[in-house]
């Protein structure tokens, strides 16, 4: 990890997902949409009508993103995030920040190893998200 150089993510938007003006969290989101999966499959086992296909489909598929979230907690569409707090909470963001080797745009990035921020014109540009001040 590099250390020469200290680079920084600013959060330029932050807006948190509320239904009904409490918010939205990720396991709430998976039991939602489990139970609209099997909603929707009971339905359209029962009589055969293609919408509750369609209901199972789109709860399936909000199933696959909360879970994604859930072990990610942090998924990017373009230039916009979807964020999970640690207690759980949703938010959409926009995050910035500029590798000062190269320029490029910073992200998260999320494995086995580690979190840590690596630039995406350069990939061997990385550093490390705990760090100490």
């Amino acid at each position: 990890m590099k250390k020469e150089n200290d680079v920084k993510l600013e959060r330029v938007y932050e807006k948190q997902i509320t239904v009904f003006g409490k918010p939205l969290r990720v396991k709430r989101l998976i039991l939602i949409s489990l139970t609209g999966l099997l909603l929707g499959i009971l339905g359209y086992m029962e009589i055969y009508a293609i919408a509750w296909l369609i209901v199972a489909i789109f709860f399936f598929c909000l199933a696959v993103f909360s879970l994604a979230l859930y072990i990610k907690t942090i998924l990017y569409f373009g230039e916009y995030c979807v964020e999970a707090s640690p207690s759980g909470d949703i938010y959409v963001t926009k995050l910035f920040g500029q590798c000062t080797i190269c320029l490029g745009e910073l992200k998260i990035v999320k494995n086995k190893k580690g979190t840590f921020i690596q630039c995406q014109e350069d990939k061997s540009h990385i550093w490390d998200i705990h760090k100490k001040d």
